[in-house]
C-alpha cells in the first residue's frame, strides 16, 4: 500500500512538471509549484497512512 502510494506521488511530480513547463515558468517557478504540490499529496498521505490500522489484517 505504501508503495503504491509513493508510485502516486511521482505521478504528481510529473503532473506538476508538465504543468509548469509552458515555456513561461522561470526554473526556480518550476520547482517551487512541484514542491509544493507534491509536498501537498505528501500531506494527504501521510495522514490516510496514518489513519490506517493494520492490527485489523489477518
Amino acid at each position: 500500500m505504501a508503495a503504491t502510494a509513493l508510485r502516486g506521488l511521482w505521478r504528481v511530480q510529473f503532473s506538476a512538471l508538465r504543468r509548469g513547463l509552458d515555456g513561461e515558468s522561470t526554473p526556480e517557478q518550476v520547482r517551487d509549484a512541484v514542491t509544493a504540490d507534491v509536498r501537498g499529496a505528501a500531506r494527504l498521505l501521510d495522514a490516510g497512512l496514518a489513519g490506517f490500522d493494520n492490527t485489523t489484517m489477518p
